[in-house]
């Protein structure tokens, strides 16, 4: 059949009328319309209006007419003694129709992950901005209400197939929320990023989190310690064992398909065998590897150190990643792009060193090795902490101030 594509469109694939046939570990898939045994007839219930194309007898194409968060699925024939009733198909995403358009040259494309979202519906977001689209100010998720009403309130928008895959991890998902603080964020898969404004009536608004214009170029790091929202191309363990792709059931059967909302990436297919964490483990992201001995940890920095290595080999620009929250009280470790203080004043470069060494400089060692890689001039006038202040700070152009903190939030450490 002409202009029929061998992928999908959407995560969940429902549109997809390939040919394959066979899952994703090779095994030949059975019609849905068994015959031969009624008591496995797909169509005794899944509706055949659920299928996108004509359901004939021999139908063993790969389909999701249940809507499987994964894509296209077939019962399975035979799978060799392994006892798996069905498998998903080896169905990848289809290529981009539209290229993001490249930065000028010489300019840099912002947002920049992660002040932004790389899906559309912002699982993976893990930034501080914490007002909602109408300026409201967010409520810290930690003060929610521990009732019947919100956890109904959390499964109300979605289909009676997600809400049966959502009622498991619901106390898990809002537990982890606690040390979110007040930050715009998806639990129970919303459209995009959201935040209670109040708790008497549980009234909410989405936040304005852009999309990141690189969608495509995810950070080879993890922002948080558990790295949940780890979106990269790592797929190898920590122990050099290449990664199973996490639609297979083959060489290690087991029920982490459950947990396919919890993934940060758009959407998950055949080709997806990146390092992930979506059962929160407190070891950080891991895989399911292609030797068949079980769950192994993947080795994912913390951007931070990522950030610091590479800057000392002079390979990226300090700044290149928008970092902008603390992991610290005193933010000494804080390499982001906030340039004016808590009153709105404007920072001044830190190459100019405008009052000199002031007094609380070490006079032991030079100005210069008081900031991270040893040269102010890297740092441009973006809040720092390079002396033992409270919290980051920078020079202003008032010289009765001299310098004033700036507005650095914590980052969450979930």
């Amino acid at each position: 059949m002409q202009g029929i594509r061998e992928c999908k469109v959407t995560p969940k694939g429902g549109e997809y009328m390939g040919r394959k046939n066979v899952t994703i570990s090779g095994f030949p898939c059975k019609p849905w319309y068994d015959a031969e045994n009624k008591e496995e007839d797909r169509f005794a219930t899944i509706s055949t209006s659920t299928f996108p194309d004509e359901h004939k007898v021999e139908h063993n194409y790969c389909r999701n007419p249940n809507g499987n968060p994964g894509g296209p699925w077939c019962n399975i024939k035979d799978s060799g003694g392994l006892d798996l009733p069905w498998e998903y198909c080896d169905v990848p995403f289809c290529g981009p129709d539209d290229q993001e358009e490249a930065c000028e040259a010489g300019s840099q494309c912002e947002p920049k992950y992660p002040e932004c979202r790389m899906t559309e519906m912002g699982k993976e977001y893990m930034g501080t901005r914490s007002q909602t689209e109408s300026g409201k100010k967010c409520l810290h998720w930690k003060d929610k209400p521990e009732s019947k009403a919100l956890e109904d309130f959390m499964l109300s928008h979605l289909s009676i197939e997600d809400v049966r895959r959502a009622l498991w991890e619901r106390s898990l998902e809002m537990w982890n929320l606690k040390l979110d603080w007040n930050y715009c964020r998806n639990p129970g898969f919303r459209k995009r990023p959201w935040c209670f404004v109040s708790y008497e009536n549980l009234s909410w608004e989405y936040c304005n989190i852009p999309l990141c214009k690189s969608p495509n170029e995810p950070m080879e790091c993890k922002l948080t310690i558990r790295g949940r929202e780890y979106a990269g191309f790592t797929n190898v363990a920590r122990n050099g064992e290449k990664c199973q792709p996490w639609l297979s059931q083959t060489p290690n059967k087991h029920s982490e398909l459950l947990q396919l909302p919890m993934f940060p990436d758009p959407g998950i297919d055949s080709r997806n065998s990146y390092c992930r964490n979506p059962n929160n483990n407190g070891d950080g992201p891991w895989c399911y590897t292609e030797t068949g001995t079980g769950p192994h940890a993947c080795k994912i920095p913390f951007c931070w150190d990522f950030l610091r290595k590479a800057a000392l080999k002079g390979t990226i620009d300090p700044t290149v990643l928008n970092l902008d929250c603390r992991l610290t009280e005193m933010g000494k470790e804080y390499v982001g792009i906030v340039s004016v203080t808590e009153s709105g004043a404007p920072c001044l470069s830190w190459d100019l060193q405008p009052y000199g060494k002031t007094d609380d400089f070490d006079t032991k060692i030079s100005y210069e090795k008081h900031f991270h890689w040893g040269n102010p001039s890297k740092h441009q006038n973006y809040c720092r902490n390079p002396t033992s202040k409270n919290r980051p700070w920078c020079f202003v152009g008032d010289p009765e101030k001299k310098w004033e903190y700036c507005d650095v939030p914590l980052c969450p450490i979930a």
